[in-house]
């Protein structure tokens, strides 16, 4: 966890306001601050003076954003549309160590780069048509996938869960989109990558007719949190913020590719 002499230093000097702003502390968003002992909501910014100001007098150890409220209405008229996976959902095929304590390293995030994240820009580009896809590293284990074209921000929670169940299941061998995978992930990192693929395919279970890439597809396929995404009212860790154990920033990454232990590509 970050001291609040170092939160209060980073958030002085290293946090971009206007890019934040502009991107994720809409004027319409509500902004939650947390400490160990308490929880402040129900607070808009309406420029990034009043939100530097807010977040530099206050000193929160975490910062997240809800929905879009109006009125005095309990539950949110918008919100972000944003995936979680967090690497404990693939703990068992995890090779580094990790797999036993919350926490990610360069060489399990291998597995991410490679496989759920590549495949959720995918999806989420060519079969549902969204624009903005941003990465996000969640400062502890996972990823955040934002996508920040306007149109989802309106989605409602059935929508959501449709959204969701899509992602989650539309694995099958046979589907055109997963043969695409196939072709455009697995069987790339069973060349370039082949002794990780064996070590991930000897934990996996498969039937006699599965081929070493269908397999593989299949072990590395997106696994969501699915409250994350269809919970109207659930909070969202800010990008840019530090995460509230860790003291990690919650960074944006260039894309599905980057591996932000390293600042380095996966392959």
């Amino acid at each position: 966890m970050a001291s609040p002499e170092a939160r209060l230093e980073y958030y002085r000097n290293g946090f971009p306001w206007e890019e934040v702003v502009r991107d994720w502390v809409r004027p319409d968003i509500e902004v939650m601050f947390k400490w160990d002992d308490q929880t402040r909501r129900n607070q808009t910014f309406q420029s990034v003076d009043t939100f530097r100001a807010a977040v530099l007098v206050r000193n929160p150890q975490q910062i997240h954003v809800a929905g879009v409220y109006r009125g005095r209405n309990v539950m949110p008229d918008a919100r972000p549309l944003v995936f979680d996976i967090d690497m404990d959902a693939y703990k068992d095929l995890r090779l580094c160590g990790c797999g036993v304590a919350p926490k990610a390293c360069a060489e399990c995030w291998e597995l991410f780069g490679i496989g759920p994240m590549r495949i959720m820009d995918a999806m989420l580009r060519d079969l549902f048509g969204y624009q903005r896809v941003r990465f996000v590293f969640s400062g502890r284990r996972g990823f955040h996938v934002w996508v920040m074209d306007d149109s989802a921000r309106s989605l409602s929670r059935e929508a959501r869960e449709a959204l969701v169940a899509s992602c989650w299941f539309s694995w099958a061998p046979d589907r055109g989109f997963c043969l695409d995978m196939v072709d455009r992930v697995a069987r790339p990192m069973l060349a370039h990558q082949r002794q990780l693929a064996e070590r991930l395919l000897a934990r996996s279970r498969r039937t006699d007719d599965q081929d070493d890439a269908s397999a593989l597809c299949r072990l590395i396929w997106p696994k969501l949190d699915k409250d994350v995404t269809t919970g109207m009212n659930h909070a969202l860790r800010c990008p840019y913020s530090l995460h509230g154990v860790t003291g990690a920033v919650v960074r944006p990454l260039a894309g599905p590719w980057e591996n932000p232990f390293t600042g380095a590509p996966t392959t």
